[in-house]
C-alpha cells in the first residue's frame, strides 16, 4: 500500500507505536518539559491566588472601605466626629516597642484597638473563649504565638511594656487586616487603646501611627468623602489608602517576586527547551534509516511531518499533564508556609486552571521552537541512506523556511509574554537580556570551535579531544548554551544573596550601633544623653531631633505623584521625618553642591537624598516646600547626599540648616555603640536600666532587627533558590542528553581507536579532556555574565555596594566543573562495555 493514498489514521497509528514502544528515547524530553510545566503552573497559580485573595478580602485587609492615618498625633474630636458622619469608624494605633519578661527583651509590633475593631472580618483568639470584649475590658494583651515560642513565656504570665505590666491573656489566631507576616520586625502584641495609654509610649509626637478605618453607610462613597475631607481639612497631612493595593510596598514586593519567579520558571523551561531540541535531534538521527524506509515505500513529506508532529504533540500533552499534577502537589506542600507568610490566603484554593493553560501555551511554543528545526531537517533524509552504514547527522545550517517559522514562533511567544505580564517593561528587559545571553553564548561557541580547529598538540589524545569539539555532530554549542545559561543564572542569584548576607553581617559586626532609641521627649534629651555617656564615649553616641511634616511643593508648584518617579514617590505620600544639623552626618557624603558652614544663619537651606534630585527632577538651587502643623516652609536645595542607610545609623532624606525647624515640637532618636567585648552584659544592663529610668523610650536592639532582616532575606531567597536549582537540574539533564546523543558515535570511535592500538586510559583521557575544555570555557563565560547580572540586580537597591566575591564564584565554578567532569566520566565510561569485534564484524 502506498503511503500517498493512506488515511491520516496511519501516521496516528505509527505515532502511537513509536510512543508506546520507544518512550525510553524521550526521557530527557519529558523530564525537561515536566520541570518547566511544574514551575510555570505553580508560580502562575500562586501569583493569581495571592492577588485574588488580596482582591476578595480587600475590605477586611484594609479594615474598612478606607483608611485615614496620621503620624504621631491622634485626630481631633472634631475630625473623628466628621468621620462618623459617613459611617462606622474604628481607631487603630500601631507602633514598635520593647517588651520585658525577667531578663528577656523582645522587639514587638504593638497594635491598640477600640471597641469597633474590626469593622470587617473576624478577630479570633486562642483559647477560643477569649473575645475582643474581654481584651478591651482588662489590662491584658494578646500576642502572636511565635512570641511565646521564642521566649518560653506562658499565657497568664506578665510582661512589661513601657512603664506598665500586662498579663498575656491569649494568642492571636486570626487578625483580619494583617496582610503579610513576612515583613514584621517582631511578633504582634495586641491591646486596647486604654491599655496603651497606660504604657506611656503614646506620647505627643512619638513615632506611632493612628489609623481611622471607615465603613461607609450605603448613601456615602469614598469619592464624596475624600472631596469633603479635602475641603474641611486641606492642610492636615492625611495618608489615605482605599484598597490593599494602595500599599505600594506590599504590592511592589508581591509583583516583583512573582515576576522573578516566573522568569526563573521560564528560564527552566527555556534551558529544558535546549534539552528537548537535543533529544528530538538525537531521536530523529536514530530514526534516519526508518525515515528512509518510509520514503522508499512512498511516504510523502506531509505524511512524515504529520507523523513526527503527532509524536511531539502527544509527548507535550503527556508531559504537561504530569507537570500540572506535580504543580498541584507542590502547591499543596507549600500552602502551610505561604499561609503563614500571607494570612489572607487562608484555606482558599491555590491552583488555577487558567495558569495551567497559560503554562501549557508557553510549553507548546518552546517545544516547537526547539524541536521544529531538526524535525524539518529530518524530512530531507533520502532513501539512498539505506545504502550507507553509520549514523546520519542532521545539518546545523537552517533554510529560509526554518528561520521564518522560528521567527514566527518566537514572536508569538514574546507577544504572549508581554500581553500576559503585569510589568511589560520588566519582561521586555528580561527578553532583551535573554537574547543578549543567547547571542553571547552562540558567538562564544563559534569562536571556541574555531579556536579548537586551529589549535594543535603533539599529544594524540589531546589532539583528538580538540578535534571532537568541532567535528560534525559535536554537541559543543548545545552544552555551552545549556550549562552556560543555567550556570549564569545560578551565579547571578548566588552572588546577589551572598552580597546581602555579607553586607548585613559586616554591618552588624563593624558599623551598626548596638542600640537604637525612639520617642525621646524634648525634656529628656539632656538626661538621656548623660545616661548614655556613662556607658559609651561621646563619639559613639548620636542623637538627632525628628519633626514630622510633608513635602507639598517643588519649585513653588504643588507636588503631583505623576511628576515623581516610582522609586521616590513614597517621599510625597503622607508625612515624613525631617531633621537639622550643623555638620554632615558620618554615614553620608556630598554627591553634588556644598554643605553649609557650622555657624550658618542665612535663608533656609536643605540637603536632600541624591535619589530625590533625579526622581523629582530637581537641581541644586531649586526649592522644596514642606508643611509642618499647617505652616509652610520653603528651603533652597544646597546639596545632595549619597546616604548609606544600611549602616543602621541615624540619617534623614531631608536635613535642614540650623534655624529652620527648632521652633517646632519634636521628639528625638538616638543610637549608641557599646563595647560589649570588654563587658558582654553591658547592653542588657543598659537596656534594663533605661527601661526603669525612661519607660516611655523604646530601646531597639539592632542585633535583633538585623537577625530578623536576615530571616526575611533568607525566606525570600529560599523561593528563588528552589527555582534556580530547578533550572540547574534542567541544565544537567541537557548535558546528559548530549552525552546520550553521542554515545553510539563514541562507541564506534572507541572501537576504531582500540583496533589501531589506543589504550583505555588514552581514550578516556581524550574524552575527559574534551569535557574539561568545554566545561572550563563555559564556566568562565558564565561566571562573567553571572557576576555582571548580580551587579545589575544589586544596583537596583539604593545604598548597596557590590562585592565580586571571587572565592564564592571560584567555588561555584569548581563545583560546576566537577559536576561536568563527573557526568562526562560516567557517560563516557559506558563506551568500553562494547567489544570492538562485535561492532566491527559487519563493517
Amino acid at each position: 500500500m502506498k503511503f500517498t493514498s493512506i488515511h491520516i489514521s496511519t501516521p496516528a497509528k505509527l505515532a502511537w507505536h513509536e510512543i508506546r514502544y520507544g518512550w525510553r528515547h524521550f526521557g530527557v524530553f519529558l523530564i525537561c518539559l515536566v520541570m518547566g510545566m511544574t514551575a510555570l503552573t505553580a508560580v502562575g497559580s500562586l501569583n493569581k491566588a495571592i492577588h485574588e485573595a488580596l482582591s476578595q478580602q480587600a475590605h477586611a485587609l484594609l479594615g474598612g472601605d478606607i483608611d485615614i492615618s496620621l503620624s504621631s498625633n491622634e485626630a481631633t474630636p472634631e475630625q473623628v466626629t466628621f468621620f462618623k458622619r459617613y459611617g462606622h469608624v474604628s481607631h487603630v494605633t500601631t507602633l514598635r516597642g520593647m517588651i520585658w519578661h525577667n531578663d528577656q527583651s523582645v522587639l514587638v509590633e504593638i497594635k491598640a484597638i477600640d471597641s469597633s475593631y474590626p469593622l470587617v472580618g473576624e478577630l479570633a483568639f486562642l483559647p477560643a473563649a477569649v473575645s475582643a470584649d474581654t481584651l478591651l475590658r482588662s489590662n491584658s494583651v494578646a500576642v502572636d504565638p511565635e512570641l511565646l515560642e521564642e521566649t518560653g513565656i506562658q499565657i497568664g504570665q506578665t510582661i512589661t511594656l513601657g512603664k506598665q505590666n500586662y498579663t498575656i491573656y491569649a494568642t492571636i489566631a486570626k487578625e483580619p487586616d494583617r496582610v503579610v507576616h513576612l515583613f514584621s520586625l517582631g511578633p504582634r502584641v495586641m491591646m486596647s487603646q486604654q491599655a496603651l495609654s497606660l504604657s506611656g509610649l503614646a506620647g505627643p509626637y512619638s513615632l506611632i501611627r493612628h489609623h481611622y478605618r471607615i465603613a461607609f453607610d450605603p448613601n456615602h462613597t469614598s469619592a464624596v468623602f475624600l472631596n469633603d475631607l479635602k475641603k474641611a481639612y486641606p492642610t492636615t497631612p492625611w495618608q489615605i489608602e482605599r484598597d490593599v493595593d494602595g500599599n505600594p510596598f506590599i504590592n511592589s514586593f508581591i509583583n516583583q517576586l512573582s515576576l522573578f519567579l516566573e522568569l526563573a520558571a521560564l528560564a527552566t523551561l527555556l534551558i529544558g527547551g535546549i534539552g528537548i531540541g537535543s533529544n528530538a535531534r538525537s531521536y530523529l538521527e536514530q530514526q534516519a534509516h526508518t525515515i528512509a524506509i518510509y520514503k522508499t515505500v512512498g511516504a510523502t513529506r506531509w505524511v512524515l511531518l504529520t507523523l513526527f508532529t503527532l509524536i511531539i504533540s502527544v509527548l507535550t500533552c503527556i508531559g504537561s499533564v504530569i507537570g500540572i499534577a506535580c504543580a498541584w502537589g507542590t502547591i499543596l506542600l507549600c500552602q502551610p508556609f505561604l499561609t503563614a507568610w500571607i494570612p489572607a490566603l487562608g484555606n482558599a484554593p491555590l491552583f488555577y486552571p487558567s495558569s495551567a493553560l497559560l503554562a501549557f501555551t508557553y510549553s507548546l511554543l518552546i517545544v516547537y521552537i526547539f524541536s521544529l528545526p531538526p524535525l524539518l531537517l529530518a524530512l530531507d533524509i533520502q532513501p539512498s541512506l539505506l545504502f550507507r552504514n553509520g549514523r546520519a547527522l542532521l545539518p546545523l545550517v537552517f533554510s529560509k523556511t526554518i528561520w521564518s517559522m522560528e521567527a514566527l514562533l518566537i514572536t508569538l511567544l514574546i507577544v504572549i509574554l508581554i500581553y500576559t505580564s503585569g510589568d511589560p517593561d520588566f519582561i521586555c528587559g528580561a527578553i532583551l537580556v535573554a537574547m543578549i545571553g543567547f547571542a553571547v553564548f552562540g558567538i562564544s561557541a563559534y569562536v571556541f570551535k574555531l579556536m579548537a580547529r586551529h589549535l594543535s598538540s603533539n599529544r594524540p589524545w589531546l589532539q583528538l579531544a580538540l578535534a571532537n569539539l568541532y567535528r560534525p555532530g559535536s554537541t559543543t554549542t548545545t552544552v555551552i548554551f545549556a550549562i552556560g545559561i543555567s550556570l549564569s543564572v545560578f551565579i547571578s542569584l548566588t552572588l546577589t544573596e551572598a552580597n546581602f548576607q555579607y553586607h548585613i553581617t559586616s554591618v552588624m559586626e563593624k558599623q551598626a550601633p548596638s542600640l537604637f532609641f525612639i520617642d525621646i521627649q524634648q525634656d529628656q534629651r539632656n538626661p538621656f544623653y548623660a545616661r548614655l555617656a556613662k556607658s559609651a564615649s561621646s563619639d559613639h553616641i548620636m542623637m538627632l531631633p525628628i519633626i514630622r511634616g510633608r513635602i507639598v511643593k517643588l519649585n513653588g508648584n504643588v507636588v503631583k505623584p505623576e511628576n515623581v518617579s516610582d522609586d521616590v514617590r513614597w517621599a510625597i505620600q503622607g508625612d515624613r521625618g525631617f531633621s537639622y544639623s550643623t555638620s554632615l552626618l558620618p554615614n553620608s557624603h556630598i554627591s553634588s553642591g556644598t554643605w553649609w558652614p557650622e555657624d550658618y544663619k542665612g535663608k533656609p537651606l536643605v540637603s536632600i537624598d541624591d535619589r530625590f534630585l533625579k526622581g523629582m527632577n530637581l537641581t541644586i538651587g531649586d526649592t522644596v516646600t514642606i508643611n509642618i502643623l499647617g505652616q509652610e516652609i520653603t528651603a533652597t536645595i544646597a546639596n545632595a547626599r549619597h546616604i548609606d542607610y544600611s549602616t543602621f545609623q541615624i540619617n534623614f532624606a531631608m536635613m535642614f540648616s540650623p534655624g529652620v525647624l527648632e521652633a517646632f515640637p519634636a521628639t528625638s532618636i538616638a543610637t549608641v555603640i557599646l563595647d560589649t567585648k570588654q563587658n558582654p552584659s553591658l547592653e542588657t544592663n543598659l537596656v534594663r536600666s533605661l527601661a526603669h529610668e525612661f519607660p516611655n523610650i523604646t530601646s531597639i536592639r539592632t542585633s535583633q532587627a538585623i537577625e530578623r532582616i536576615k530571616e526575611i532575606i533568607h525566606s525570600i531567597a529560599m523561593a528563588m533558590r528552589v527555582a534556580i536549582i530547578t533550572s540547574m537540574i534542567a541544565g544537567i539533564l541537557v548535558l546528559s542528553s548530549c552525552l546520550r546523543a553521542l554515545l553510539n558515535q563514541r562507541i564506534y570511535d572507541t572501537a576504531i581507536l582500540k583496533v589501531v592500538g589506543a589504550s583505555r586510559r588514552d581514550i578516556l583521557k581524550t574524552y575527559l579532556s574534551e569535557w574539561i575544555l568545554l566545561g572550563a570555557v563555559t564556566t568562565l563565560i558564565a561566571s562573567i555574565i553571572g557576576t555582571l547580572g548580580a551587579w545589575l540586580i544589586m544596583m537596583r537597591f539604593p545604598g548597596q555596594v557590590f562585592s565580586i566575591m571571587p572565592g564564592l564564584t571560584l567555588a561555584v565554578i569548581l563545583a560546576a566543573m566537577g559536576l561536568i567532569i563527573f557526568i562526562g566520566y560516567i557517560g563516557n565510561s559506558q563506551v568500553f562495555r562494547v567489544k570492538p569485534a562485535s561492532l566491527l564484524r559487519n563493517e
